[in-house]
């Protein structure tokens, strides 16, 4: 009887701890794509962050009425 109380007691504590395993691998999953996403995020916004830092750093001046060349024509020539 004593013997049966122990495997009884063995099992649950076995199933617990297979609970509390599968619902901490489930955080970890969650946790890790919040994590690949914010790290996406950063990278996107530390790189506009930096071309507009650049670009606020240099001379250039916006244009307004650019001109497109059209057709195979020649930009530069020797």
């Amino acid at each position: 009887m004593v013997l049966l109380g122990f495997y009884i007691s063995y099992h649950n504590k076995n199933a617990t701890m297979a609970y509390k395993l599968r619902i901490l691998q489930e955080q970890r999953s969650e946790l890790l794509t919040k994590n690949e996403s914010l790290s996406m995020k950063i990278a996107s916004l530390s790189t506009i962050g930096r071309i507009q830092e650049s670009l606020n750093k240099s001379d250039m001046v916006a244009i307004t009425n650019p001109l497109y060349i059209k057709g195979n024509t020649t930009v530069a020539k020797n």
